[in-house]
């Protein structure tokens, strides 16, 4: 992490014969600044092969820390040996037989990590809720397990907080707060273990500028396009002709949520209170969304719906994503600690930060492309569930000890 931007580096290692001090002057830039006494180095030098040992004096960043630390960890697993011991009949000799630990993993599964996972982020829609857009029983059951076993379980969706509350009281957690990044992103809440969903503390919020909010409106009034004015716990919406109530029922249907229609052009609303997202409805989300990135101000998250009826308009680097680091630091979770689940476009972030992230089958090929695993089975058929169990089988999350039960 440097100043709020994670940095990702794949590690390399490899053998070479090298003569220490040598150094590679091919089409190099010269060597800025001040060479500390003893390193100094000609003028046309960009690098010089080093030791080990040598490299561990220089004061070197500690993202190369980490890497020093990650051969360290690969020189020790080589060096240890597993002795099989077996005894051929006729002889009565014992043969030994050396494998490396590398060598043993190799003939099983191959494994992305051998750490246990600390929390688990489900996106809802279209990954944890089914098409019916409920919690199904086995769903419900190895979250539960999950919780009971320690692993913190939270939410990261589009929906609107109380479009929530239901699902969360459903799943009746009642060991473990249930943390919630709602808006996709404008807002963390935290369901407090065993209290009602609607008593759900607001943890933060990260409302779209004004300035954004009447380039929005005005877009829209002039594509004849409906918006939804999110503020916590309502949906204003402005409908000018049938066209836009057939939206707004379409996303009540998917959702569960309820609307306040006005006819003031939102002028009350955004008087009275920032928009957590909005929503400008349509069925052509990517011309749209292309059109409106045009005018809206650099960096605004613009992003399509999914499903794709709507284009969601967020404040600047705001996403699930961004939020979810936020909210790990609030529940002493790391990111890399973290398996989520996604399937849309507002997941990409999601599941591209997080140490596991895993896309739905039915999900979008731009999020199953940066994932570290695609499920084997839709959200129609349980695919969370089943491979929450399989993450078990493979050691990467607890499950129930037997012979202890």
């Amino acid at each position: 992490m440097f100043s709020h931007v994670r940095h990702f580096m794949a590690v390399a290692f490899q053998t070479t014969d090298v003569p220490l001090g040598k150094g590679d002057d091919i089409d190099a830039p010269p060597v800025v600044g001040n060479v500390p006494k003893g390193l100094e180095l000609p003028s046309h030098t960009a690098y010089r092969w080093i030791s080990k040992e040598e490299m561990r004096d220089l004061g070197v960043t500690s993202a190369i820390t980490k890497v020093l630390k990650l051969l360290d960890s690969s020189e020790k697993k080589k060096r240890k040996k597993k002795k099989v011991v077996k005894k051929d009949k006729g002889k009565g000799e014992e043969k030994e037989k050396e494998t490396t630990v590398k060598e043993e993993r190799d003939s099983k599964r191959l494994k992305v990590s051998e750490k246990v996972y600390k929390m688990v982020a489900f996106d809802m829609d279209g990954t944890l809720l089914n098409p019916k857009h409920y919690l199904s029983e086995p769903s419900k059951a190895k979250l539960r397990e999950l919780s009971a076993l320690g692993v913190k379980i939270a939410i990261a969706t589009g929906r609107s907080g109380p479009a929530v509350y239901d699902h969360v009281e459903d799943l009746g957690l009642t060991s473990m707060d249930v943390p919630a990044v709602v808006y996709n992103g404008g807002m963390i809440l935290n369901f407090k273990a065993g209290d009602k969903a609607s008593s759900a503390k607001i943890v933060q919020t990260c409302p779209v500028p004004a300035s954004t909010v009447e380039k929005v409106v005005a877009f829209a009034k002039r594509r004849s396009l409906l918006v939804q004015y999110y503020t916590h716990g309502t949906i204003t919406v402005n409908p000018l002709d049938d066209k836009h109530r057939n939206f707004i029922g379409r996303y009540a249907e998917l959702t569960g949520a309820t609307h306040t229609i006005v006819d003031d052009g939102y002028k009350g609303v955004t008087s009275r209170e920032g928009a957590l997202k909005l929503l400008v409805m349509t069925d052509d989300p990517d011309g749209v969304k292309e059109d409106l990135e045009k005018e809206l101000p650099p960096g605004t998250t613009c992003i399509r719906g999914s499903p794709p009826f709507f284009v969601e308009i967020l404040a600047p680097n705001v996403s699930k994503g961004a939020t979810l680091v936020k909210l790990c630091e609030n529940v002493g979770v790391a990111m890399e600690d973290t398996v989520a689940f996604g399937d849309g476009d507002n997941d990409f972030e999601f599941i591209r930060d997080v140490g596991y992230g895993i896309a739905m089958k039915n999900g979008r090929d731009m999020v199953k492309s940066i994932a570290k695993r695609v499920t084997d089975f839709t959200n129609e058929e349980d695919g969370v569930e089943k491979c929450l169990t399989a993450l078990q089988q493979e050691g990467l999350l607890p499950k129930w000890d037997v012979e202890k039960r």
